[in-house]
Parts: C-alpha cells; sequence; structure tokens
C-alpha cells in the first residue's frame, strides 16, 4: 500500500467522526479512560505502518484478531468504511459488529481452532503478549496462513519498553516482573501463567527484541516487514509480517 493510499485512508479517518460506543463490559475502558483514545487511535497507526509495508494496493479485508470490545476496531472502521472488515474475539466480536460494521466471528481459547478468513491485512493487539513461545510460534502460523498473498500481519508483543513502563507505572506488578524478566534474559521469551493449576497456556509474556526477530524469521512464506520496539502506545513492541 502506497504513501498516497495510505493518505487518502487517513484522510478518510480524520473526516469520519469514529463511534465513541463503549460496552459496559468493556475492561479496556473500565481501567484505563484515560488513555483508551490515544492507544486505539496509535493502534491504527500501527496497521497503517504495516500496510505500507505490503505490495497490495489497498486491503479488501481486514481482520481485528482480540478485537475486543473495539478499542482500536472504531478507527479501523472510521479510515476503512468501504473495506470487509471482521471482528473476531471470545468476547466483543459482536458489539464491534452491530457498532461499527462488519462481521463477528467468535474464537476460543486455543486459536487453531478457529477457521480464519482469508483476508488482507490481520491487526493483533495484545494476544502474543499472553502466551509463551511454542504457542506464539503455531499461532503465528496459523495466523499467517489465512493472508492473501502481500497480505500483511501487524502483531503485537511485550518487550523491554512495557517493562520499564509496568515497572513505574504498577509497582505491585514486580515480584512477578522480576522472575519473568529472569527467564526473558536466559532464554529470549519469559512467560508466567495467571492460573498455572487450571489454566496454564494463558498469562503474561515478554520477549526480546532479538528473540522475537528470530521467531519471526521461522514463520513460513513471510518476510519481515518492520519490527518496532515500543511501537504502541509507547508500550508494546510491533511486528509486521508480509506474505510472499
Amino acid at each position: 500500500m502506497d504513501f498516497i493510499a495510505v493518505a487518502s485512508a487517513l484522510r478518510t479517518y480524520n473526516e469520519t467522526q469514529f463511534s465513541r460506543e463503549i460496552d459496559p463490559a468493556d475492561h479496556m475502558w473500565n481501567t484505563g479512560q484515560a488513555w483508551y483514545w490515544d492507544v486505539g487511535r496509535s493502534g491504527l497507526d500501527c496497521i497503517m505502518r504495516g500496510l505500507a509495508a505490503s505490495p497490495i494496493a489497498q486491503p479488501r479485508s481486514i481482520l481485528d484478531l482480540a478485537c475486543g470490545y473495539g478499542r482500536v476496531a472504531r478507527h479501523i472502521s472510521a479510515a476503512f468504511p468501504a473495506v470487509r472488515l471482521i471482528w473476531c474475539d471470545i468476547e466483543g466480536a459482536e458489539f464491534c459488529a452491530k457498532h461499527f460494521g462488519g462481521e463477528a466471528i467468535y474464537s476460543d481459547r486455543e486459536l487453531l481452532n478457529v477457521r480464519l478468513p482469508r483476508v488482507d491485512a490481520v491487526w493483533v493487539g495484545s494476544l502474543f503478549t499472553h502466551v509463551a513461545e511454542p504457542r506464539a510460534r503455531t499461532w503465528l502460523a496459523h495466523i499467517v496462513a489465512c493472508l492473501n498473498p502481500s497480505g500483511v500481519m501487524i502483531a503485537t508483543f511485550h518487550g523491554r519498553t512495557s517493562m520499564r513502563l509496568y515497572r513505574s507505572a504498577l509497582s505491585h506488578m514486580t515480584p512477578m516482573l522480576d522472575r519473568i524478566e529472569t527467564e526473558c534474559s536466559a532464554t529470549g521469551w519469559g512467560y508466567e501463567a495467571d492460573h498455572a493449576a487450571t489454566d496454564p497456556e494463558w498469562g503474561f509474556s515478554v520477549t526480546a527484541i532479538d528473540r522475537l526477530a528470530r521467531v519471526a524469521a521461522d514463520v513460513p512464506d513471510t518476510l519481515i516487514g518492520g519490527l518496532a520496539e515500543g511501537g504502541w502506545a509507547a508500550n508494546h513492541d510491533v511486528l509486521v509480517l508480509v506474505k510472499n
């Protein structure tokens, strides 16, 4: 997507009033009203940079995977009103389809069980931040497989920028961050389950940037289109993969 097309989409966005409809169950809103709108807009900026790395002239379809209740989705809808939009999550996808247009797909705790549609672009905001490396690798391959030729995936990960932010703002997390950063220093990927006894495969992860680059390079049939530390809202690292 060339810069003229990116500029056109941003012009459409600036001329459109994005929806400010909030679902009472929106955890991102309930815990972060002060930065909700800015983080959502930053997600759109990440998507635009990812699309600029793809030779696709104009995306015809965009999937927001782990869309929640639309922190980023509402901005995608405002920038791409004529594009097929698909929202996917365990909760929130139907809310997004109702208020922002497009289609809803129910997800699953095991993403490999979800039949993802063929699309030109996928935004994955804060999904890989919850899983260990082996699961991230299988999910990356599963997501990339749904991309059309030259399609692009934009996904976020916790890195050292995230760790500095959480340490400064969330002191109660310090013991867990100490443990997970020790593992990350040793292996490149640290992970701790939220509830190890009942759900060992869902928790909090942090990834060293060089490890993330190696993991990305192993994803079949892709090129790395970008890797930015703190690229999403001065917090998450952002990986862009382009389908060969």
